[in-house]
């Protein structure tokens, strides 16, 4: 649960407050409940029992040499040392109880052992023996169960692990996250902390996979057996994150290991035949993963490789009394839709480790989904609508209604390249494609010979008369349902970014600082057709020319980059930890809007021009605008097991393409009363959001999180009618 403050113009004031034990959520937004609860959470106890020491020895795990200089301390009390030139360690004064004893040193893989039981007065002896990290350094090593509280955190995120996500009876990344407090989800997609959908940031392997032009958010769909962990981000996300106002969904997929494994995995409704009752639901998936033995026909290559698999297919009629008979798209056979609603979905990704210091990964994604949701097109402005996809008006005649096709792929290719212990490389180049169509029936978008009446408005059976005697009568089917004709929407668009990436994180000797320089290049191709009765206009027998675009066309196709180059430097004193981060920003609109204009003969209405001229600046010929976003966290303890955290950051969100590219093509302008012009002077939605916490661990199964927060977003579009003759 959590408090959500949706105002139209502008967001404030939102606070929220939680209390978190196992399945139970209080939520409260009284200031006075705040204040009380946080000074009851913060009372310490102190015993006056015998102090214990901690002690003991650090080794390789390999040649068993004592490792000077490892960091040993126990999470969320303030203690800690150093080892000494033999790899001995001591920490004393060290009140009875239960910690988490972490260890790490530069170069080696951190290892954290939990449910350490330290009695009153005692000297427990615990050692340690570390493994050199690779090139992925991010790993931790968890010697126990793993810990309920991150005492170094300073954001407010949720990870699920590979075993939750097994358990868990869901078949998408949206269903997982929904899981999480914060999280909402809904026809149009998933909502962080009251925040729109279309603000979420989506990220896979590190590649934002979020379809600029649907506006439903998420843009591929992939099966949860790939992925090895999901974290969610309601606040605080870093410098690294663009394009993300409420917050971030980060999956992290997995790699293939030194053992062969497989799995398959087959879920229904039903015994494999159809019958009324049940939702005639489907699942299949399959994965694979293993060490490809490339050395037999490369001998000459040193290093390993490995390889994951993944495939997952996902088919229900979902709750429709009467589906669609045959779903038929014109760019896939009717074997991709045997049912309403259809998923399919593949992951390969190849590994190649070499010498400890470089990792090559090679990915390759793609989904499929073809159905009849109309939110699969939900631009998300003033005309959003929170309801099912479900196309009413065509329910007696469901293969009349739309079908969506949504077409996904991925490739990166990723290299890691350690310098030091101190120092690592990332590279990464990436294509993102995505398509979506929506059609009817598999029929062109308009037909070569016009030979019957498509407009279900005009075809009524047993029509139902309005004003009978009046000089303009109206004719309406009884039931407010179509019989005949076809849904009157003809929509492809595509979306096509090329990108660059590249991160160098150094870590100081001491581990006291951590700094991260990161740049962010994405070049992207839209194109934009959406017709409205496109049969309007049609030639009425072969030969004839075609004489207009149906009632209200808007086609355009445009190129465009943005990206930014970010900063950030975490700082850890004792328990003290901080980051502070700062991301500037760059977005090109394109020529498209540069010339349209400069053109005073454009359909760019003159109030719009002197604003983007004014909010962009001219490089190399081209019209660019720059936006620096802060970003400050940090967490300190208020006694053992207690932490104090807060975080500050800005965020942007770039305009819907639509708003800003619509009409604005001379050779497809329409000009009907109800046409869209495209606005090039809007600016990128700005939030600004903090937020404070509370984190408590008062037993080995019980954490408390107090959590407030407030958002404040500017820029918010809006439409209005516009007399431009």
């Amino acid at each position: 649960m959590y408090l959500q403050c949706p105002f139209p113009m502008r967001l404030g004031r939102a606070r929220q407050v939680l209390f978190y034990q196992q399945k139970f959520v209080i939520v409260s937004t009284s200031t006075a409940s705040f204040v009380f609860l946080w000074m009851l959470c913060c009372v310490t106890l102190v015993s006056a029992q015998e102090k214990a020491t901690l002690t003991g020895v650090i080794t390789d795990e390999i040649t068993l040499e004592p490792l000077s200089g490892a960091s040993i301390v126990l999470k969320g009390t303030g203690l800690g040392t150093a080892a000494d030139a033999k790899g001995n360690y001591t920490i004393q004064n060290i009140e009875a109880g239960t910690y988490l004893v972490q260890v790490s040193l530069v170069g080696y893989t951190k290892v954290q052992r939990t449910g350490v039981v330290i009695r009153a007065g005692e000297t427990l002896r615990l050692d340690f023996r570390l493994k050199e990290s690779s090139v992925s350094s991010e790993a931790v090593t968890i010697i126990g169960e793993r810990p309920m509280m991150d005492f170094e955190q300073t954001t407010s995120s949720s990870t699920l692990s590979p075993e939750l996500i097994a358990l868990a009876p869901l078949k998408d990344v949206r269903e997982l996250a929904a899981t999480q407090i914060g999280v909402v989800k809904t026809p149009d997609g998933l909502h962080l902390r009251g925040g729109r959908s279309y603000e979420t940031g989506f990220y896979i392997d590190g590649i934002s996979v979020r379809d600029p032009l649907a506006g439903t958010g998420f843009g591929l769909d992939l099966t949860p057996e790939a992925f090895a962990d999901l974290e969610i981000i309601t606040g605080g996300a870093g410098a690294e994150f663009g394009e993300s106002s409420a917050g971030v969904v980060k999956v992290k997929t997995k790699e293939g290991g030194d053992v062969y494994h497989s799995t398959l995995t087959l879920r229904r409704d039903n015994l494999f035949f159809d019958t009324p009752v049940g939702w005639n639901t489907s699942r299949y998936a399959a994965t694979a993963s293993g060490p490809v033995p490339f050395k037999k026909v490369f001998p000459f290559l040193s290093g390993d490789v490995y390889f994951f698999a993944a495939l997952s297919l996902n088919f229900t009629d979902e709750f429709y009394k009467t589906p669609a008979q045959q779903l038929r798209p014109t760019e896939f056979s009717t074997f991709f839709a045997p049912a309403n609603d259809n998923k399919w979905d593949g992951i390969f990704k190849l590994t190649y480790k070499l010498s400890g210091t470089d990792k090559f990964t090679l990915l390759f994604t793609r989904s499929l989904v073809i159905n009849q949701n109309a939110q699969s097109l939900q631009i998300t402005g003033n005309d959003l609508q929170l309801q099912p996809g479900y196309q009413f008006a065509f329910a007696l005649i469901p293969d009349s209604g739309n079908v969506y096709t949504h077409d996904t792929n991925v490739e990166a290719l990723q290299w890691t390249h350690v310098f030091s212990r101190q120092t690592v490389l990332s590279l990464q180049a990436t294509r993102f494609f995505t398509q979506l169509r929506a059609e009817v029936g598999g029929l062109p978008w308009r037909p070569g010979v016009l030979e019957a009446d498509f407009d279900p408005r005009s075809v009524v059976t047993n029509p139902q008369y309005v004003n009978p005697n009046d000089t303009i009568v109206y004719a309406a089917a009884p039931s407010g349902l179509y019989s005949k004709g076809v849904a009157p929407l003809w929509h492809d668009h595509y979306a096509e970014d090329y990108g660059v990436k590249a991160d160098l994180l150094y870590n100081t000797e001491d581990e006291s600082q951590r700094f991260l320089f990161g740049l962010d290049a994405k070049f992207s191709e839209y194109q934009w057709i959406d017709l409205t009765r496109p049969w309007i206009g049609a030639p009425y027998a072969a030969g004839e020319p075609s004489r207009r675009l149906g009632i209200a066309p808007d086609i355009w196709r445009v190129n465009a980059a943005q990206g930014a180059v970010y900063v950030s430097d975490n700082v850890r004193l004792g328990d003290f930890f901080a980051t502070a981060g700062v991301r500037v920003q760059y977005w090109l609109p394109g020529s498209f809007l540069d010339d349209a204009v400069a053109d005073p003969n454009s359909l760019v209405p003159p109030g719009f021009r002197e604003p983007y001229l004014k909010n962009t600046s001219n490089i190399f010929g081209r019209r660019v605008s720059f936006r620096v976003l802060p970003k400050i966290s940090m967490s300190f303890p208020l006694a053992p097991a207690q932490t104090f955290f807060f975080n500050y950051g800005q965020s942007s969100m770039l305009p819907h393409p639509r708003f800003l590219y619509a009409g604005l093509d001379a050779r497809y302008s329409d000009d009907s009363t109800t046409a869209r012009i495209g606005n090039p002077s809007l600016r990128p939605e700005i939030t600004t959001a903090y937020e404070l916490g509370f984190r408590g661990q008062f037993s080995e199964n019980d954490v408390v999180t107090l959590t407030g927060f407030y958002k404040d977003v500017k820029d918010l579009i809006v439409s209005a009618k516009l007399d431009y003759t």
